[in-house]
């Protein structure tokens, strides 16, 4: 379902301030009306943009076309054009000006013949029509609307359901039932009578108990939108709550995940991350550990948000308290720590792997640009022999054009590189991966290559190998021997795929090579690491990954996942148990 409001709520503002009312609220969308706002093509069409601009969806047309209008001929064509131009999915209508006991046969006909031809005017444009359900019209009583539906005939004749305040909660439930397979929206609004009779505008909160019963009826219809129609004094604040109210009812619970909340789950869900997340799941700012999960509560849970610190529950666990989950979605790399037991449960799980990746492969990219021209070795020999010394050293060097650049690796970050690489510069990229495809290989501008081929040929090689049992140990002296006499090595993958007594080795034997590692095996080194005192060898503190700004790249990429999953567009970065046994 879809959460917004008709803009009938606010006839009084703008179709600005509408836009900004909804931004504020945290809305997926807005049903524009016709009766103010959208009267005509200009004003569908500057509705439209500050729609888009504002990230909303047009959820439908409210029109206060009547089905009895003199003009009909002439209103029918203009509203199919004010909807398409507004991309509008459904044009609501009225069910003529009586109620079912006061309208004459000839009205009726009249209704119906204006009906089908709005229908068919909107069908090739994949557009709905959809009755107000209201008191004064056809759809005033559960029989007259079903008969009215029939009689019209059309496969886009729709209708949407608001509570009558004249019949019981019971009646109420019944017509919700009966009108079901014709429903597209339902308008929210919580009234009461006071002493006198007199009917009161509530806060949707106060009527939340009745509202769920209405939408446990409809909780499986996903293609159908609740709209917020009338605000209790048409206060700013109270329409806020009241949207509130209304998502907590409608959309599906989510919490936020971490052991400890450490590190802060805010620094992965900023406040942007949080506030699309919010238009689209039920979700608070606490977040919770595994303690809080097994103690139970969280049955309805249906998404988990979490960054580093993912809970690391059993799948009896996840099976006990977790019964609803359908997904994980995990703001930072490697899942393999906790994945398994989740998806032995069919919980989907989402990782930001590729965000994660954007700055390890901008490190990798600027190292090796660098590396290319001498650059690492070269402040140390500048400030031991002078310039002179410098530039006899950095003149060996083949610099950045049609120089040959060797990855190990062309999973996602090793891939970025590669792109990064042919796009931007003058360079030849060969590439190790029995995994990759000639067609990947192709597509990101790298040709195949052997180990002993990257390692002899290649000016600078860059590690970006997945760590697993069968890449350990794989890089040594047998490659690393291999090295031009001042190629350089990088590391930003993984410490535990060099043999470091071989590389150590190499570097040795030849001190112009070069090797700049932001990953070691152990992390960081023994405290006797040659490491630490080899000239040739520039350690950082596995600085790649993302971290400071970068952090909420990855949450923004699980926020915007899971509202591509929710609208039913393919998603990009879900794992498979398949995809663990390559991943890092």
């Amino acid at each position: 379902m879809k959460t917004g409001f008709t803009t009938v709520t606010f006839r009084k503002k703008s179709i600005e301030e509408n836009v900004a009312i909804a931004v504020r609220a945290g809305v997926q969308g807005i049903e524009w009306g016709s009766d103010v706002h959208v009267t005509d093509q200009e004003r569908a069409r500057y509705a439209k943009k500050l729609t888009d601009e504002a990230g909303l969806s047009v959820l439908s047309y409210g029109a206060y076309f009547r089905c009895q209008d003199e003009n009909a001929d002439e209103q029918i064509p203009l509203l199919v054009e004010n909807a398409l131009i507004l991309e509008a999915p459904i044009i609501r209508v009225w069910a003529g000006r009586a109620a079912p006991a006061n309208i004459t046969p000839e009205g009726r006909e009249e209704i119906i013949r204006n009906a089908r031809a709005l229908c068919d005017a909107a069908a090739p444009h994949g557009i709905k029509v959809a009755f107000e359900y209201h008191r004064g019209t056809l759809t005033q009583d559960i029989d007259s609307a079903i008969a009215l539906l029939k009689d019209i005939d059309r496969p886009n004749m729709k209708c949407y359901w608001q509570p009558n305040p004249d019949i019981s909660f019971e009646e109420q439930l019944a017509e919700l039932k009966v009108i079901r397979p014709w429903l597209v929206c339902i308008h929210v609004f919580y009234w009461t009578k006071d002493e006198n009779g007199t009917r009161c505008i509530n806060l949707v909160r106060e009527g939340k108990d009745v509202w769920k019963q209405y939408l446990d009826l409809v909780w499986d219809m996903q293609d159908i939108h609740t709209v917020l129609e009338f605000c209790k004094d048409d206060d700013d604040d109270n329409f806020c709550d009241d949207i509130a109210a209304m998502k907590e009812l409608v959309l599906p619970r989510a919490i936020f995940v971490n052991e400890n909340g450490v590190p802060p789950i805010d620094n992965a869900y900023d406040a942007d991350a949080r506030a699309e997340l919010r238009r689209w799941v039920n979700i608070g700012d606490e977040v919770y550990g595994s303690a809080d999960i097994t103690a139970g509560g969280f049955e309805d849970v249906q998404y988990m948000f979490s960054t580093w610190g993912m809970l690391r529950l059993t799948e009896e666990q996840i099976k006990t308290c977790l019964p609803a989950a359908k997904a994980v979605f995990y703001g930072a790399g490697s899942v393999q720590a906790f994945a398994r037991p989740y998806l032995n449960c069919g919980v989907r799980v989402f990782s930001a792997w590729a965000a994660n990746g954007v700055p390890v492969a901008e490190v990798s990219v600027s190292e090796i640009i660098l590396a290319n021209k001498g650059f690492f070795q070269s402040p140390a020999i500048f400030k031991a022999e002078g310039k002179s010394g410098a530039i006899a050293y950095y003149k060996n060097f083949p610099a950045n054009y049609h120089t040959k650049v060797g990855l190990i690796g062309a999973g996602m970050i090793g891939s970025m590189v590669s792109k990064m690489l042919t796009s931007n510069y003058d360079l030849e990229v060969l590439v190790f991966d029995p995994f990759a495809s000639d067609e990947k290989l192709a597509s990101i501008g790298a040709r195949r290559a052997t180990l002993e081929e990257i390692f002899s040929q290649c000016q600078t090689i860059s590690n970006h190998l997945a760590n697993n049992e069968q890449t350990r140990g794989m890089l040594n002296y047998k490659l690393f021997s291999l090295m031009k006499k001042n190629a350089t090595f990088i590391n930003t993958g993984r410490g535990a795929q060099i043999v470091e007594a071989d590389l150590i080795r190499a570097l040795q034997e030849e001190p112009a090579r070069t090797a700049v590692l932001d990953v070691t095996f152990p992390e960081p080194p023994e405290a006797d690491s040659p490491f630490y005192t080899m000239p040739n060898v520039f350690l950082t503190p596995h600085l790649a990954g993302s971290f400071s700004s970068e952090v909420a790249r990855m949450g923004a990429y699980m926020v915007e996942e899971c509202v591509r999953d929710m609208k039913g567009i393919p998603v990009r970065w879900e794992v498979s148990m398949e995809m663990l046994a390559t991943m890092a």
